[in-house]
């Protein structure tokens, strides 16, 4: 090494403030470190001295973790449910932070892209936009899920898409992506105030625009955007909200919704996949809203059942079951 790399003295190394605030410590790091490998070495340890400087606060968020777990049905027994919750711990907490950086900072170096990041069901997506210009899709909060749409907004230049979320972090998404990703010109960010069950008139007016504008509409399926009654269905084993904001928008224009995710399958490596899509019914009722929401979630359930140390939705069970975060929890 031919520069000594100041690290700066902050807990929240890697999470999102510190990305914007720190880019260029994140940006010398990737220069000063051309292999790969030595990269996340070396992120990967200066993320353990953040992680180890808060470990008391970390060590009430591992035990919530472990007995939100333990509520599910993912896992077999106890044992295998905590190894869930632990390996789970490890990802979120210490690995996925590291790794979302990387692909931010190589997200437009082409080998990069072509070694580390593979498609699943691609055929999927542009056969249904083929059909009808535009869908709803519904990303996972799993594993890298941050950089998820970049990727498919690279994919798709010729579309805009229409990100739907909460304001205080989708701005703070927006701005990092306006760092990292400035070529990345597809994307609409689209603020929902809070997540509890108020009506957002004036925010669904946009979602209907942007459907008969043909943009491509991304809700996060536990956004509800305050549609429907409280009723319940089964997620993992629980009885959770049913948001039916996705349904309704999906029956009032016959359109499909498309449920994405993406795996880390090992250090930078990910895999995007694009599941079938659930069809509306061709009745606009709102029974047939309530069976697609219900749908949406039995789908979202088989993929956590299958990749369950993965889903970021154990930070979360009460406001699931409940369908609120309370004011200033997000």
């Amino acid at each position: 090494m031919t520069t000594k790399i100041t690290i700066p003295k902050r807990q929240d190394m890697f999470l999102f403030d510190s990305l914007i605030d720190d880019y260029s410590f994140y940006k010398e790091s990737s220069i000063e470190y051309k292999n790969l490998d030595e990269l996340e070495e070396f992120f990967l340890s200066v993320r353990e001295q953040a992680v180890s400087s808060q470990i008391n606060d970390l060590r009430v968020a591992y035990s919530q973790i472990v007995e939100n777990v333990q509520l599910t049905n993912v896992g077999k027994n106890i044992k295998e449910k905590f190894e869930i919750a632990h390996k789970y711990f490890i990802r979120d907490y210490y690995e996925s932070p590291v790794y979302y950086a990387i692909h931010l900072l190589f997200f437009n170096n082409k080998d990069f892209v072509h070694n580390n990041v593979e498609f699943e069901g691609l055929d999927i997506l542009f056969e249904e936009l083929s059909k009808n210009r535009t869908v709803i899709l519904n990303g996972l909060h799993m594993d890298l899920y941050q950089i998820l749409l970049n990727y498919v907004a690279e994919k798709l230049k010729d579309y805009t898409i229409s990100l739907y979320g909460v304001e205080q972090s989708l701005r703070k998404i927006e701005k990092i992506n306006s760092i990292y990703t400035p070529n990345i010109s597809n994307i609409e960010y689209s603020y929902i105030d809070s997540l509890d069950d108020k009506p957002y008139p004036l925010i669904f007016k946009k979602a209907f625009k942007d459907i008969k504008d043909n943009k491509i509409v991304a809700i996060p399926p536990e956004v509800s955007m305050g549609i429907g009654p409280k009723e319940k269905t089964k997620l993992v084993g629980l009885d959770v909200v049913l948001p039916q904001g996705s349904a309704l928008l999906s029956h009032k224009y016959s359109i499909p919704v498309i449920v994405v995710h993406t795996i880390r399958l090992n250090n930078s490596k990910i895999k995007i996949t694009f599941e079938k899509p659930i069809y509306p019914n061709k009745e606009n009722t709102k029974e047939n809203i309530r069976s697609q929401s219900k749908e949406i979630f039995q789908q979202i359930s088989d993929i956590v059942s299958f990749y369950p140390e993965t889903w970021s939705g154990y930070d979360v069970l009460n406001y699931l079951m409940e369908g609120a975060y309370k004011k200033g929890e997000f």
